[in-house]
């Protein structure tokens, strides 16, 4: 009987880190909706080439007289047209935007992975340095849940970008692992996909700023904390309201005032 719930547990431990890519990644291929059509914002359609030879696509939505521009790196699910309101909310304070899909998702090509969305982020970097011209302390990078470790990773190639934003994210996929399937304590050691965000968090030099719900059902609180204590530069933590999706829609009064104060401050550094 013990025998056979063993090998029961087994089989199961092996199916959750065989498939842990379908787990993870969530891309949806059609765009729905575009800046333009939803809040009449002209934008361009941008077309990049990462290391590995792969084309993604991306937003770049300009903003009258901005000194910085917003670099973003969505969630694990849909694709940037997904992301309008937080575009919205960004260039209202008057800030340019630049989104781009990773690998597999929206209109970009090849498959999603981890490599892939690291490789994603520093084309979209270099698009803003090279070709924007944009000085890096000019470039703050904003990731919400799986783009927070995009984000995270980025930052600790490039000290000198202008700011950090870290929104719902965990710690690492295998602490994601141990709290949603706690009574499988050897899952996380079978993960491939790893982005140990916590461990790479105290690299960051620039100004940091981090966003977390205690209500988040999905990304424990803790995690953001976790992050938080572990950063070693300028750092500022909102604790915000509501559900991991829409949590920062919910506590607006808050989290878009700790926005622009977090915008201008590390502008002014």
């Amino acid at each position: 009987m013990f025998y056979a719930v063993g090998i029961g547990v087994l089989v199961f431990v092996a199916i959750l880190a065989g498939c842990q890519s379908r787990l993870i990644y969530h891309p949806r291929a059609t765009l729905e909706i575009s800046p333009r059509d939803a809040m009449g914002l002209d934008y361009d359609d941008v077309t990049l080439l990462c290391a590995d030879g792969v084309k993604i696509h991306g937003w770049y939505i300009p903003a009258e007289g901005a000194t910085q521009t917003v670099l973003v790196f969505h969630g694990n699910a849909g694709n940037i047209s997904d992301r309008i309101e937080t575009i919205r909310m960004l260039n209202g304070l008057g800030h340019t935007v630049f989104i781009v899909d990773y690998h597999g998702y929206g209109q970009s090509g090849g498959s999603p992975g981890e490599t892939a969305t690291y490789l994603d982020a520093q084309a979209a970097w270099n698009y803003l340095v090279e070709t924007k011209q944009c000085a890096p302390s000019q470039i703050v990078l904003f990731g919400r849940s799986l783009g927070a470790a995009v984000g995270i990773e980025l930052a600790t190639h490039h000290p000198d970008a202008g700011g950090l934003i870290v929104e719902s994210a965990f710690t690492s996929t295998g602490d994601m692992a141990s709290n949603m399937y706690w009574w499988l304590p050897g899952l996380r050691h079978l993960l491939y996909i790893r982005y140990p965000s916590i461990d790479r968090i105290g690299q960051v030099k620039c100004p940091l700023l981090v966003v977390h719900s205690p209500e988040d059902e999905m990304i424990p609180f803790s995690m953001g904390q976790r992050l938080f204590e572990a950063a070693r530069g300028p750092k500022t933590f909102c604790e915000i309201s509501g559900p991991h999706n829409g949590g920062y829609l919910q506590s607006i009064d808050v989290y878009l005032p700790a926005l622009d104060t977090f915008f201008r401050t590390s502008a002014s550094q």
